[in-house]
């Protein structure tokens, strides 16, 4: 049975020069005891945490203005999360840990922000 090997093309010079190299320097420093899988989870509790925050101090509605704060909050939890999500591969090819569980759970947590992160956005709108 041939092996399938996922080969991706980036044509992002940001994450070429700038989220890539960033990404190396911070998995060196992880464990090698860590799992990807809580990479993974620690990146998404900040798109969470970003979702209750807004229900919890602006409501359910899609209308009404923000507080600059959470803007901010915004940026950083999504910069948090872009950088683990990319963390956790590295991690796992860095371990030889990397399974089929752990796609499914990078890309459940990936599909999942898609998913919440439209909420938010309608309420920035």
């Amino acid at each position: 049975m041939p092996q399938h090997r996922h080969v991706a093309t980036v044509d992002s010079p940001y994450y070429t020069h700038v989220q890539s190299p960033l990404c190396d320097y911070l998995v060196d420093k992880l464990p090698f005891w860590l799992a990807p899988n809580l990479v993974t989870l620690f990146g998404f509790s900040f798109n969470v945490g970003s979702v209750i925050l807004l229900v919890f101090f602006f409501g359910m509605e899609t209308e009404g203005e923000l507080s600059a704060w959470y803007g901010i909050w915004l940026g950083i939890s999504y910069f948090i999360y872009t950088t683990m999500d990319n963390m956790d591969g590295k991690q796992a090819r860095r371990t030889g840990s990397g399974s089929p569980l752990g796609m499914l759970c990078d890309h459940g947590c990936d599909a999942t922000t898609a998913t919440i992160l439209p909420f938010i956005f309608s309420r920035l709108i």
